[in-house]
C-alpha cells in the first residue's frame, strides 16, 4: 500500500546534517530513510549531491578473499 504524503522540502542544512551521520557511520540509508520517511533513493541523491567523499563518479570496489579451494564455474544451459 502506498502512503500519501503531503509534499515536504528539507533545507540544505538537514540533508547536509543527515548525510554527515551517514558518512561517519552514525546511520544508515535504511535506518534515515525510515525515520524520515523518504525514499532510500532519495537519501541516495543528498550522499551524491552533498558527500565530501562519495560522488556519481566514485567507484567502490569490495573484493572477496581467495578461498582455499578454487571455486567451479557455473555452467548455464
Amino acid at each position: 500500500m502506498v502512503k500519501n504524503h503531503p509534499r515536504r522540502v528539507f533545507s540544505d542544512q538537514l540533508k547536509r546534517k543527515i548525510v554527515g551521520h551517514l558518512e561517519s557511520g552514525k546511520a544508515s540509508v535504511l535506518q534515515v530513510s525510515r525515520e524520515y520517511e523518504v525514499s532510500e533513493t532519495s537519501v541516495y541523491r543528498w550522499l551524491e549531491k552533498y558527500s565530501r567523499t562519495l560522488r556519481s563518479s566514485t567507484k567502490i570496489v569490495v573484493e572477496m578473499e581467495a578461498s582455499a579451494s578454487p571455486r567451479k564455474p557455473i555452467v548455464r544451459i
